[in-house]
């Protein structure tokens, strides 16, 4: 999962864990797109990237737009998570 708020990406990463989730955190798209990229290269692809909407530089929507560009053996699923609202 992806947040570049410390509080909200750990609050976050506690959630996916109480839910099983094998939970890799990172602060930033670039960071996320690296660790999707090793993970499939690895052999251990990831299943689900969250990403935080707004972030600076790369936010989510460019995120998953690198991420979908990736050559994976194995695609993650992609869930756009905010704490704001659309207006």
């Amino acid at each position: 999962m992806v947040d570049d708020h410390d509080s909200a990406r750990a609050v976050l990463a506690d959630m996916l864990l109480a839910l099983r989730f094998d939970v890799r955190a990172v602060a930033s798209g670039t960071e996320a797109v690296e660790a999707v990229r090793h993970a499939d290269a690895d052999g251990r692809p990831m299943q689900w990237v969250f990403l935080d909407w707004q972030m600076p530089d790369i936010d989510g929507l460019e995120t998953a737009r690198r991420l979908r560009a990736l050559s994976l053996r194995q695609r993650p699923h992609l869930v756009m998570v905010t704490a704001y609202d659309r207006n």
